[in-house]
């Protein structure tokens, strides 16, 4: 049952989709409440989270700003879950989910004012691809945050390497994610670190 509730965090689908999307709602609502007070969000335009899942994060950045918030994802169970938690956002015209890949975004080259993605790097299969063509969606000096908390330590190890092996997970350290975003052409690349709960907020501009 565990393995097989696990095994829909990477494409949440059908019942078991169902209790995925539930159970990490609530698991990254503290780590994602602390992440985004440390990110300094545009007033107006236009915030992009990228992998937005039950679209919990997006329902905070709705409360915490007036720009308009784009949630994005490639489950389709994960984008009726997101529109049914924002339905009074989506409503009002403040908020609107889309169904795409990370790889292929929907939005036309430096539109976009800031984009979040929360646990979601470790599933891009071709992570420069991702960085690079979220990328060319920002404006310049628009910024890419990537929160998470499955990080390995710089020798290798690390706690999340067995959910990371069965998974098939990008197992990063913080060092290889600051790589990522400077081999992909991103300046200012800095990181945050909650140690008591191994949280990270690392963010980079256009």
């Amino acid at each position: 049952m565990i393995k097989r509730l696990t095994a829909n965090a990477r494409k949440p689908n059908g019942f078991w989709g169902k209790l995925m999307i539930k159970k990490m709602n609530a698991g990254h609502y503290k780590m994602t409440a602390w992440a985004l007070k440390k990110i300094k969000f545009p007033d107006k335009g236009i915030i992009v989270d990228i992998g937005c899942g039950g679209g919990n994060c997006v329902n905070i950045l709705s409360s915490i700003t007036n720009a308009n918030i784009v949630g994005v994802d490639y489950s389709a169970l994960c984008v009726k879950n997101a529109i049914k938690k924002n339905k009074k956002a989506i409503k009002d015209g403040r908020v609107e989910i889309l169904q795409a890949d990370v790889v292929h975004l929907p939005f036309k080259s430096n539109t976009i004012d800031c984009a979040v993605s929360v646990e979601s790097v470790y599933f891009w299969n071709d992570p420069d691809k991702a960085f690079r063509e979220i990328k060319r969606t920002l404006k310049p000096g628009g910024s890419l945050n990537i929160i998470c908390e499955m990080i390995k330590n710089e020798d290798g190890t690390g706690s999340h390497s067995q959910i990371a092996e069965f998974l098939k997970l990008n197992y990063y350290s913080i060092s290889e994610l600051k790589n990522i975003f400077i081999r992909c052409g991103f300046d200012n690349v800095q990181s945050y670190l909650e140690k008591d709960n191994g949280w990270l907020l690392i963010s980079g501009t256009a």
